[in-house]
């Protein structure tokens, strides 16, 4: 598990702190290697033990066989691997956060469910029985082609020995589409929240974790384990105490579906950051849902590339803005939702996270094409980084303030954007999103930015 450790000690720890790295006892070792299996044993999902780097406090030898110290930067995770061996310290955040509101223990989703259907006796309507549901959900989930599967049903006997009220795939999906009541409009985080496999992961409140109790050295592992998640708690509640945070993750990447005629889609898709994310980046958990599809369209008949590229950024805009649109007033006031096990919360759903490729990036951001996505700096000084004056991200109320001064000065809104660095958009939807910066929201694409960026151009 990939960990970002912050190194900040207080200064009357150090002397102690600095026994654990230079401690060898086999007993030690072999009583940490017992801890380790048990925190795997708990925590299910903990990757497999790797050869470590050599610690800071070790050396090496190079070809004339000279012992050369290593230095601490050279180290994975500045020499902090024996620590994060440790079953974790955790400080959790207390108060009311994520506290149940109510507890029903009865099945509020069947409840729910049977009173939008039509036969208020069978469970599984509009199936016919709890085999044809079965049946359908292997034959959606898990099952072949949907050649194949007309073809298994319409083998003699199968669907009258079986009892199904469909004969082939079509009238299977008929049935899905005409008579499954609809779901409510985005609350696809709600349909997450209140899946039970994920029932027993879901994490309601943030927590600090760290290597050991005398909390010198904390861990980032997952996102209620970082400073987000606590100080947007720590201010809903000055003012709506007892509220539970649903982190929003949204993703999107314009997909080419055709080698010819250039096909494309455009889906955007949206989890939740209170499931964990040893489950939420696994294909098979689905943790992730489709929320839509953007407009692919060119704009091919708008001649002027400048004005092109432009409008084409103001559609994206006013899309994205369609579909988070209801995540605004529930962010603020609220909303009631049940987990699977009957507990009631008041979520606040807000958008945290935008997985995207550069472009998506620089799209949402409204920042230059070559820019960086996320800071003001340049596209010609990516490359100068100085480690003792560190760029801080994007002033956002600056950026929103000349965002928002097309209504105030049309004619001078190009120029505030301009000498703001961004992209003169009229609606951007990250202006009003609340507890929100965009520019704190993105990021690294590591496909493109990491591994071709830099991995492959310095093995090159």
């Amino acid at each position: 598990m990939d960990l970002e450790i912050n190194t900040e000690r207080n200064e009357d720890l150090s002397s102690n702190s600095s026994d654990t790295f230079n401690s060898d006892d086999e007993d030690e070792t072999l009583q940490m290697k017992g801890e380790d299996e048990i925190c795997a044993a708990e925590e299910h999902c903990f990757e497999p033990e790797q050869d470590l780097l050599p610690m800071a406090t070790e050396s090496w030898n190079n070809t004339n066989n000279e012992q050369i110290p290593v230095p601490p930067e050279a180290c994975l995770h500045g020499g902090y691997e024996k620590e994060l061996k440790n079953i974790p310290f955790v400080h959790k955040f207390g108060q009311h956060a994520g506290e149940v509101l109510q507890r029903n223990r009865t099945d509020g989703q069947n409840e729910e469910y049977l009173m939008n259907s039509d036969d208020v006796e069978n469970l599984y309507t509009p199936f016919s029985s709890k085999l044809e549901w079965e049946i359908a959900k292997w034959a959606k989930l898990h099952g072949p082609s949907s050649t194949a599967f007309t073809e298994l049903i319409k083998i003699d006997g199968v669907v009258e020995n079986l009892g199904l009220s469909f004969k082939n795939t079509n009238e299977l999906n008929k049935l899905i589409d005409e008579c499954l009541p609809d779901c409510p409009p985005f609350v696809r985080c709600e349909a997450l929240f209140r899946n039970p496999e994920f029932a027993p992961y879901l994490v309601f409140a943030p927590e600090k974790h760290y290597t050991d109790e005398t909390k010198t050295v904390q861990s980032y592992h997952d996102m209620h384990t970082g400073k987000w998640w606590w100080a947007l708690q720590t201010s809903l509640e000055k003012s709506k105490p007892g509220a539970t945070i649903v982190p929003i993750i949204i993703s999107t990447d314009k997909t080419e579906l055709t080698l010819f005629q250039n096909k494309s889609a455009y889906p955007i898709y949206l989890t939740i950051g209170n499931i964990p994310k040893e489950i939420r980046h696994k294909p098979s958990a689905h943790a992730y849902v489709l929320l839509g599809y953007l407009p692919t369209t060119q704009l091919e008949n708008i001649t002027n590339n400048a004005s092109r590229c432009q409008q084409l950024a103001n559609l994206y805009h006013a899309c994205m803005h369609q579909v988070l649109k209801p995540i605004i007033p529930a962010g603020i006031d609220g909303v009631f939702m049940a987990t699977a096990t009957g507990d009631i919360h008041r979520n606040h759903p807000v958008f945290a996270t935008f997985i995207g490729d550069y472009p998506e990036q620089v799209l949402t951001t409204c920042t230059q094409t070559g820019d960086c996505a996320t800071c003001p700096t340049k596209n010609k000084k990516l490359g100068e980084y100085n480690s003792q004056n560190s760029t801080q991200p994007h002033n956002l109320e600056y950026i929103v303030n000349a965002l928002s001064s097309f209504d105030a000065d049309p004619a001078g809104f190009l120029q505030v954007c301009k000498e703001a660095g961004i992209k003169p958009v009229a609606e951007p939807f990250l202006k009003n999103l609340p507890y929100v910066n965009i520019y704190q929201s993105i990021t690294p694409d590591v496909l493109h930015q990491l591994y071709q960026g830099i991995i492959k151009h310095l093995v090159s």
